[in-house]
């Protein structure tokens, strides 16, 4: 091979590599948002439901300003609600920006049972749906879903035999319609520790749990919390 054909080869191949790198460069350029989608992290509200009882609509001013909220955004989330009387109970959203409470992949946390959720937080035929209820016949244990001490083990109107317990910072959660209860007011239960067996008490269609999460006495979706699975992991029950 003489020196002109080795000169030009050599140019060729010099030219290419010079290309190849303006292409990448251009397109480092064009793409700089090409990076792993974890490492950026967005704040959202969380959004909190409290329960309110009034007396007369001339309170609702001074509720919408307490709750963040306005007299229109209260009426139209309690549609079924057409004249205040004393005693009148309402449904109040409130957008929080926080996170005082981790999800359950840091182990704070564990689902109450394992069982399909057949109701979940939010809306439900024109009513607001506080908790999870998960389908489980009666006769299941329920556990604590995170480590604290029990500050409610009673018959309660609506929810029929329900422990609370409260995990501290204002974080309490609801284990309800049992039929039977395991523990007492005051004693200290882990989380996965037994507190009550499942049943159908209170006002219910069929046995399951209705599992809340408060925070600050305003109820918030639990699967906020609670680990990315659509059940409690197996166990013995």
């Amino acid at each position: 091979m003489n020196s002109d054909r080795r000169r030009r080869i050599w140019e060729r191949s010099a030219a290419f590599l010079l290309i190849s790198a303006h292409v990448l460069a251009g397109m480092l350029f064009v793409f700089p948002a090409a990076r792993p989608a974890y490492s950026q992290a967005a704040i959202t509200p969380d959004v909190f439901y409290s329960v309110v009882t009034v007396d007369s609509a001339r309170e609702l001013p001074l509720i919408a300003e307490r709750y963040h909220t306005t007299v229109e955004q209260i009426l139209r989330q309690n549609p079924k609600i057409k004249t205040i009387r004393p005693g009148t109970t309402l449904t109040i959203k409130e957008n929080y920006l926080g996170h005082e409470l981790a999800r359950g992949s840091n182990g704070s946390w564990s689902w109450p049972l394992v069982g399909p959720v057949s109701s979940s937080y939010g809306e439900r035929e024109g009513e607001f749906h506080h908790g999870l209820d998960i389908a489980v016949p009666t006769g299941i244990t329920v556990k604590a879903a995170r480590a604290g001490r029990v500050s409610k083990a009673e018959r309660l109107p609506v929810y029929g035999l329900t422990v609370v317990i409260d995990h501290g910072n204002g974080v309490q959660t609801l284990y309800a319609h049992n039929s039977r209860l395991t523990v007492k007011v005051g004693e200290w239960v882990e989380k996965g520790e037994g507190i009550a067996i499942s049943g159908n008490t209170g006002n219910t269609t069929g046995p399951h749990l209705h599992f809340e999460v408060r925070l600050s006495g305003k109820t918030i979706d639990p699967q906020k919390v609670l680990p990315r699975q659509l059940y409690a992991s197996t166990g013995a029950q």
